[in-house]
């Protein structure tokens, strides 16, 4: 039984990634042979864009839940607001870089397509 329900998680973890392997494959035929190479390139730039944004969000909403354990545990709102306040203003910095390309990627690629 034990074995048998490990045999299905690792399915059940598997199976989804190998889906999404076969439909990125098949979108990328579909944007080049359909909507030619500048819109996947498009595409593949403001994905690739989302994806950095994604990792830095996942890293520090990592590294907030980890810092608050303790105050919370403790009630101490101070220390709660001091670490939010911080990680706020640590996030900011990290992703603007990114928004700011984003946004003008689109507006240049909106202006000379």
């Amino acid at each position: 039984m034990r074995t048998k329900k490990a045999i299905l998680t690792i399915l059940s973890d598997i199976l989804p990634q190998i889906l999404l392997a076969i439909i990125g494959l098949v979108k990328s035929h579909f944007f080049i042979a359909n909507l030619g190479t500048d819109v996947n390139g498009l595409y593949t730039n403001y994905s690739q864009i989302m994806r950095y944004i994604t990792i830095v969000d996942g890293g520090l909403t990592s590294a907030i839940l980890y810092r608050l354990y303790k105050p919370i545990a403790e009630k101490d709102d101070e220390t709660v607001s001091r670490i939010l306040s911080r990680f706020s203003r640590h996030f900011s910095s990290d992703c603007c870089p990114y928004l700011y390309y984003w946004y003008n990627s689109i507006f240049f690629s909106a202006i000379y397509y």
